[in-house]
């Protein structure tokens, strides 16, 4: 799992993380006040990894899962997450 977080301005903080599991890419971003989480968005993207790893075929979905994970970081940013700068998420 991939985190980042966005600048902490007035007690809140978008953080945003992505998971790639084996059927799908997910992201998850946050506003973090005042030690709550609130979501601000959810997404999914299918990208069939665990039927590709089992069929031997991983290179067919290497774009698309390198794609997914793309465009939900780009959408994360987009939201005020920024790359995590050590690893404390």
């Amino acid at each position: 799992m991939h985190g980042v977080a966005g600048n902490e301005a007035g007690g809140s903080q978008i953080v945003a993380a992505i998971d790639a599991g084996t059927n799908s890419v997910h992201l998850l971003v946050v506003n973090a006040i005042a030690g709550q989480l609130r979501p601000v968005a959810d997404e999914r993207i299918f990208v069939g990894l665990g039927s590709a790893i089992e069929r031997g075929v991983l290179g067919s979905v290497r774009h698309e899962l390198i794609s997914a994970i793309a465009n939900l970081a780009d959408m994360a940013r987009a939201l005020g997450a920024r790359e995590a700068a050590d690893d404390r998420l």
